[in-house]
């Protein structure tokens, strides 16, 4: 986005920003950031988003492995009202607002993070340069698990 976009955004409509993000303002929704992170059908994918905690945020996260595990269900991280509108009627693929502006705002703009994990599952690792041999069973950790945090990493 162009400095000037930007500044007419932060002043829009009087100076104050109060309206920053009404349809009217010269800064359209298309011009936020999109993130989106999928781990395919059947692979596990441990997936982190560590976002502040003042930035308007759209988040989904999804675990969407055929066997539905409580251990991978998705966190939604510091989700407390009224900074954060949080749809949990699916548990393994919760939405939230986070820090919706205004009324003038257009729900579901803002930055929007998509985050999917495909599985849930116990994979076999070995500690990198720690000594393992073929015929010894290896280490295994549950990965699959989806979360959005602040502070985090």
């Amino acid at each position: 986005m162009r400095p000037r976009s930007v500044a007419a955004c932060a002043g829009f409509p009087d100076g104050s920003g109060r309206e920053a993000w009404a349809p009217e303002c010269p800064c359209g929704i298309d011009n936020f950031g999109q993130l989106v992170i999928r781990a395919a059908e059947p692979w596990a994918a441990d997936i982190t988003l560590d976002v502040p905690l003042d930035v308007w945020l759209n988040a989904t996260l999804e675990n969407v492995a055929p066997m539905k595990q409580p251990q991978c269900l998705p966190q939604l991280g510091g989700c407390e009202a009224p900074r954060c509108i949080l749809d949990d009627t699916d548990p393994f693929s919760p939405t939230a607002e986070f820090n919706y502006p205004s009324d003038a705002a257009p729900h579901g703009a803002g930055f929007n993070f998509f985050a999917v994990s495909g599985g849930c599952t116990l994979i076999p690792f070995a500690d990198p340069g720690a000594p393992w041999s073929p015929g010894q069973p290896p280490q295994e950790e549950l990965r699959g698990k989806v979360q959005l945090c602040s502070g985090c990493l």
